[in-house]
């Protein structure tokens, strides 16, 4: 993805001042110039997406993410091609401070997995954007391992049946506001051989995947599970889950 086809995709991040409905106190941090320092330091953007808007006039200024990986990056092929990365949060209309976080990305499903130790922002201030992402890169090798070691321990921890209708249920709560147990066993439905099995990674992956992407209607659903769009909300519900994850790590605090 070049600088073009990010502009077409998130002008947003291009906006080199703010809104005009906020306060002259409001300090934009322009997304381009924080790309400007990963690209100097050889990173490069892989996806990204601005949120919907229907007034045309706050498209400039909309909140937007954006996706990056090192020149050399860390991997784990053994559970659905894990692969560290960056992703940036900002707008410049004071819906989203700017966040830079640690995430996974899974090759086997194209869909940026969210772990506890991943789920790390870090703020840049406007007059020191080089010194502060350099201490953040920092910081990636090391935060890298533990993502990769946690990926393995959850992929170590087996549910028992009772454990996966209850971590199901739990994340139907944290998705829908008053959800079923036909919710739940739909965020736990196997869309590929792959995440098949009871491991913590497994089931967290099935849930994570199933309430972002959507699609799925079971029982007496009234609708087929929506994707999520709202970028606050993804991230959202993606950290809650590693929340969750967490607590499932210890089989006597599961319930």
């Amino acid at each position: 993805m070049n600088t073009e086809q990010l502009r077409s995709i998130v002008p947003a991040a291009f906006a080199d001042s703010p809104a005009s409905h906020v306060s002259d106190k409001y300090i934009h941090v322009p997304t381009n110039e924080v790309l400007k320092v990963f690209e100097d330091e050889g990173w490069d953007w892989t996806s990204a997406r601005q949120q919907n808007c229907r007034d045309e006039a706050k498209v400039r200024n909309a909140k937007h993410t954006i996706i990056l990986r090192p020149s050399v990056e860390a991997t784990n092929n053994d559970l659905g091609g894990l692969r560290p990365q960056i992703r940036i949060i900002n707008s410049g209309d004071w819906s989203s401070r700017l966040e830079i976080a640690f995430m996974l990305w899974r090759m086997v499903c194209s869909n940026g997995m969210h772990l506890h130790v991943a789920v790390q922002a870090y703020n840049v201030r406007h007059d020191q954007i080089s010194e502060d992402i350099h201490t953040i890169l920092a910081r990636f090798p090391s935060a890298s391992s533990k993502m990769l070691d946690k990926a393995n321990t959850y992929s170590q921890r087996k549910l028992g049946s009772l454990e996966v209708t209850a971590f199901g249920m739990a994340a139907a709560r944290l998705r829908f506001k008053d959800p079923t147990p036909d919710h739940a066993m739909a965020l736990l439905e196997t869309r590929r051989p792959f995440d098949a099995g009871n491991s913590l990674w497994n089931v967290m992956n099935r849930v994570q995947e199933n309430g972002v992407r959507g699609g799925i209607k079971l029982g007496d659903m009234k609708r087929p599970i929506r994707q999520l769009t709202n970028i606050s909300a993804e991230r959202d519900y993606n950290n809650d889950l590693a929340i969750l994850a967490e607590q499932y790590l210890n089989p006597a605090q599961a319930f």
